[in-house]
């Protein structure tokens, strides 16, 4: 597979890092105070805008957008500096990461909240909480305003647009983010997530069928 271009000043995109061999080193319930100041180096130090996140056991899953062209050396640091604190941690002299960052660009706005909810059901899908606000490891009590999970986080565009309408346009939003999507749904964005740019090829769109609870 050839590798993706780096993100570019303005570029808001998915972003996941995977621990190697899927190992569950991160362990959010043990090195959350330490994981998410390594996490605060990007937008503090690298002028990195994080909308969304969450850190399972093995991997991080971001919606973000730099505002610099320095995304790559962001990426590194934040992956090497991440890596020697797991090591460290663990007692291990072995590779953290699997393989470089995957990063997607999503250009089109309305595709934000199925990229939203695919991050926030995260431990949904993994039997750890039953409804995302149950999961204390991301930035989402920030929007439900359960509390601040101490990383500098910005809504995206989408979001923004919605929290416009009040307390309304609040709870749509956290009622889209908590709507399961279905198998279907969930292979069609893994899908996405495999392309630099966020686009459904013409089977996704096909097998799509009505009872998608996909925007598109």
């Amino acid at each position: 597979m050839p590798r993706r271009p780096s993100l570019k000043i303005n570029d808001t995109a998915h972003v996941v890092i995977r621990c190697q061999n899927k190992a569950f080193l991160l362990q959010p319930k043990l090195y959350w105070d330490d994981l998410s100041s390594w996490i605060n180096c990007l937008p503090y130090f690298f002028n990195v805008e994080i909308h969304h996140f969450v850190v399972m056991s093995n991997h991080f899953h971001f919606l973000l957008t730099p505002n610099e062209d320095n995304f790559g050396k962001a990426m590194s640091y934040f992956m090497t500096n991440v890596a020697k604190y797991l090591n460290y941690r663990h007692g291990r002299v072995n590779h953290v990461f699997g393989n470089r960052y995957g990063a997607t660009r999503v250009k089109e706005q309305r595709q934000f909240i199925n990229v939203i909810r695919y991050i926030y059901q995260n431990p949904v899908r993994a039997h750890i909480v039953k409804r995302v606000e149950q999961y204390p490891f991301s930035s989402f009590g920030l929007y439900n305003g359960a509390g601040h999970p101490g990383v500098k986080v910005c809504p995206d565009v989408y979001t923004q647009s919605v929290f416009k309408h009040g307390i309304e346009g609040r709870e749509i939003w956290l009622n889209l983010v908590n709507q399961e999507l279905s198998e279907n749904d969930q292979m069609i964005l893994r899908k996405c997530f495999m392309r630099s740019v966020f686009t459904y090829s013409k089977r996704a769109l096909h097998s799509m069928g009505t009872g998608t609870s996909l925007i598109i």
